[in-house]
């Protein structure tokens, strides 16, 4: 086998114990014992399964996640923590979607606010992408556009227009059992529900929101919300829409009232 492919398929055992997290005694004891399997190519050089070694990687970063008491944070994306979001979306949606990275820092480049994150300790649980487009980014979201390709066409969230909003995104962790993840994916909207309000109360409008319900789980969530499906999926992408002003959506309710409130104070007629 060539050192070429070799690399392809094998760690060396100094990469296969930094992707364990490991101490060096604690990596070579569970060569001993068997626990991680060595693989001998080369004269007496060990090597080790890629494919063995990242599902060993991500066992253990399963059971701390289970594990640890929950210390929640939302924050705002940066620059410097959006790799932690690549990571999410990697466990997600494979290998596939490393070539929207570019995109991703593209687009939070062009509007800072578009992008939030919820972390459980040093773990990204939960993850959003909701940007403003105008109305032509729309229309080619509706038509199945991806997202992450319509940069040319974003906005600000800014008062004075009602705006037309696409969420990208919104992702939690399939490293935590299915009722965690809810519980992330609840806190995610609770303090997304909060930051909209606070938007409302700057005069900022959200007019309407689209979405692409990529998978079965996604479309029932975005159902359960009382977005509405319209109709045949384009270019195999099923999209949602869920119009704010007649929206019942309890999670929205913060918001309208903020929004009420601030039309009051500057004079303008509610509808």
């Amino acid at each position: 086998m060539s050192l070429e492919r070799i690399s392809d398929l094998y760690y060396t055992a100094t990469q296969a114990r930094q992707k364990l997290g490991m101490t060096k005694d604690a990596f070579n004891h569970y060569v001993r014992t068997n626990v991680i399997k060595k693989t001998t190519l080369i004269g007496n050089h060990g090597y080790y399964e890629k494919r063995m070694i990242d599902t060993m990687a991500l066992s253990i970063a399963a059971t701390m996640l289970t594990a640890q008491s929950s210390d929640l944070r939302f924050e705002k994306a940066t620059l410097e923590t959006q790799g932690d979001e690549f990571k999410l979306a990697m466990l997600n949606f494979g290998e596939r979607t490393q070539q929207f990275n570019e995109k991703r820092i593209e687009l939070l480049k062009k509007n800072p606010d578009m992008s939030y994150y919820l972390y459980d300790g040093k773990f990204m649980v939960a993850s959003i992408n909701s940007v403003p487009l105008q109305h032509e980014g729309i229309l080619k979201f509706k038509n199945g556009e991806r997202g992450w390709l319509l940069g040319e066409y974003v906005e600000q969230y800014v008062a004075g227009k009602p705006l037309e909003l696409i969420i990208i995104d919104c992702m939690t962790t399939p490293l935590a059992p299915n009722n965690k993840r809810k519980q992330y994916a609840q806190r995610l909207f609770a303090e997304l529900a909060d930051l909209l309000a606070s938007w409302a109360s700057r005069g900022i409008e959200i007019a309407s929101i689209y979405a692409c319900g990529g998978t079965p789980d996604g479309r029932q969530i975005l159902e359960s919300a009382k977005f509405t499906y319209l109709g045949e999926p384009r270019a195999n992408r099923h999209i949602y829409e869920l119009d704010i002003v007649t929206s019942g959506m309890k999670l929205l309710k913060p918001y309208k009232d903020a929004y009420n409130t601030w039309k009051r104070m500057h004079g303008v007629e509610e509808e």
